[in-house]
């Protein structure tokens, strides 16, 4: 259910049960008497009676295998999904739109009806008079003017800025029509770029660019955020404001930098400039300070990502400085911070201890936080995330198996509760979680082999929300894929189902190998990996020409990820190199490619060892 006694703050803007406020003004609207809410509520409540129907003609024991029926029980409570989270998120956008009105003259007839009919609640009515035939027209005209008329100028882009005005106004209407289905984006899209085509601002793109990326169009973000930094950089003057704006801009790009794993060296050249920007504000006041610290968060997870920790460390500890310095009331970003530099920990055992402490800071300071913050979904998942990273931490340790899993199945549980809601764009969480607890029921099952088929199923079901999503948005983390099928790979080699774990592997190398950016360690990583269990079977199966080929690519590879972090890889390292001796000597390779670099990585350690 929808909960219409819900408190929500954005902002200036406040509900409370509906009843929505601005700052200390007593409430403006309310959300629950608008005819658009009132059509979901009855659409939701046809919904529950089709599916009560269902239930109780599925109950009957002639009907039981009726599939007609069971298929029209699914597709109902699947609607039923879908409208619970159009009304959530109808919520959440009325408010947006509440506060936009707040931040705007109002200072035309048309934004004055359209302000007076959002009062009321009549939040269609207020499209229509934006979107009427005459208003629209008049866009038209007065673009058509601008690119015709020399005269006049100053007066028209004075009107221009009205209508572009009403075009912003219409596309956070659009952004929340959700009677219009999948076409919501495309139509508030539409008027986003009317109003930037109006009057092109840099609060303007930097909306459309957040909207998109929320809403997971992230190559169309992606060049509305490169607009937005020329247009800026353009038109830049010294102020602090003009600051605040490029910091904002790059640390929108940096996000969506970050989910491509080619982009990953831009990303932090972008982390970078947005850091020294907003460093050069002659003051930081305290509404900057969660500005400032999410920059120095993202620089911290894109360097983390290039496999350059110690460089990450220092941003992550600068970041939780200045926020312990300031104490801002809101403590989200410390928790954020917090956990990223404690996923950074856990990739050094010796930091175990550490790692876990600021996991569980973060745990604690998001659990709380749900108790007075009203925007449980966005707390939800966080806490689902934190405990996902502790359940990856503690599954490092074989006696600590049962307490990840339990981590594992507590997230499963919040994000399903979640996605019942009608927040299906957190299945990709959902994946990841599956992924991992897949992988320590595989590492449980060595000691209890009746714990197998509870992991393969686990895989399986990983592996085909991970593929659905992939061609959803193609390219978004696909070394998530390739390690699943990975992982995957080596319980079927456990099972001795060496051929099916020889198509995993090799469908993992090519998901890996496709992906661009040389500079991407943590890919470099997985391939060793894929391609050391390959040689494993290669071994078994005496495929001798297979394996002197991987070999040599491994070795490579492993050479470096050990030059860029030998602290990280000495002990991989060894272990390939003492292989692969072993290897030359039983086959008598005294030459060669294989020979030579083999010489070439024996010297290297040799000479790391000496330092």
């Amino acid at each position: 259910m929808v909960n219409q006694q819900t408190s929500i703050s954005i902002g200036d803007v406040n509900s409370n049960g509906g009843d929505i406020s601005i700052g200390n003004q007593q409430y403006i609207t309310n959300i629950f008497h608008s005819s658009e809410w009132k059509k979901m509520e009855d659409d939701k409540e046809k919904l529950e009676k089709n599916i009560q129907l269902f239930e109780s003609l599925l109950l009957k024991e002639e009907n039981r295998h009726d599939g007609l029926l069971i298929k029209g029980l699914s597709e109902a409570k699947n609607d039923l999904k879908n409208k619970l989270k159009e009304m959530e998120d109808f919520k959440h956008g009325i408010l947006q739109l509440a506060e936009t009105f707040s931040k705007i003259e109002i200072d035309s007839e048309r934004l004055q009806e359209a302000y007076k009919l959002f009062l009321e609640g009549k939040y269609s009515e207020a499209r229509t008079i934006l979107m009427m035939e005459q208003a629209l027209n008049e866009h038209n005209d007065l673009l058509e003017k601008r690119d015709k008329l020399s005269q006049d100028i100053a007066e028209n882009e004075r009107k221009l800025k009205q209508k572009a005005k009403e075009s912003f106004l219409l596309a956070n209407l659009q952004a929340v029509n959700y009677s219009i289905g999948s076409s919501r984006v495309d139509e508030a899209s539409k008027y986003f770029q009317l109003a930037i085509r109006e009057h092109k601002c840099s609060e303007y793109l930097i909306s459309y660019a957040a909207f998109l990326r929320q809403n997971n169009r992230y190559r169309d973000a992606e060049k509305i955020c490169q607009e937005t930094i020329s247009f800026i950089k353009e038109n830049y003057k010294e102020t602090d404001k003009e600051k605040q704006n490029l910091a904002e801009i790059l640390t929108e790009y940096v996000h969506i930098l970050i989910v491509f794993p080619d982009r990953i060296s831009l990303a932090e050249e972008t982390a970078r400039e947005a850091l020294a920007i907003y460093s050069s504000a002659r003051v930081i006041s305290l509404n900057s300070i969660f500005t400032f610290v999410k920059v120095l968060n993202e620089l911290g997870n894109v360097l983390d990502e290039s496999g350059k920790y110690q460089d990450a460390e220092k941003f992550y500890k600068k970041g939780i400085a200045i926020f312990e310095k300031y104490r801002p009331q809101n403590k989200e970003p410390l928790a954020k911070i917090l956990h990223d530099y404690g996923i950074l920990l856990s990739k050094d055992f010796s930091r175990f201890d550490e790692a876990k402490e600021c996991l569980y800071k973060s745990l604690k300071i998001r659990e709380n936080s749900v108790i007075t913050d009203t925007n449980w979904e966005i707390k939800n998942i966080s806490i689902a995330n934190t405990l996902l990273s502790i359940g990856n931490l503690l599954s490092k340790q074989n006696n600590r198996y049962d307490k990840a899993r339990d981590c594992y199945n507590k997230a499963l549980i919040i994000i399903n509760k979640i996605i019942q809601k009608g927040c299906c764009k957190y299945q990709r969480e959902e994946a990841y979680i599956l992924s991992n607890l897949a992988m320590c029921l595989n590492n449980m099952a060595e000691t209890d082999v009746s714990i197998y088929p509870e992991a393969e199923e686990a895989y399986l079901l990983a592996i085909d929300k991970h593929k659905k999503l992939n061609e959803i948005e193609p390219g978004v983390y696909p070394h998530h894929l390739s390690r699943l099928l990975q992982n995957y790979g080596t319980l079927l080699m456990e099972l001795e189902k060496d051929q099916e774990a020889e198509k995993k592997f090799y469908e993992a190398i090519k998901i890996l190998e496709s992906i661009e950016g040389k500079e991407n360690f943590e890919v470099l990583d997985d391939i060793v990996l894929v391609k050391t269990n390959l040689a494993g079977l290669y071994e078994k199966y005496n495929k001798y020409d297979n394996l002197k080929e991987i070999c040599n690519d491994i070795l490579e590879k492993i050479m470096v990820l050990f030059a860029n972090n030998p602290k990280l890889y000495e002990y991989k390292f060894k272990r390939i190199i003492d292989y692969i001796n072993n290897f030359c000597q039983i086959h008598q390779i005294k030459s060669g490619k294989l020979f030579n670099m083999c010489i070439n990585a024996n010297n290297l350690l040799a000479k790391h060892r000496q330092k």
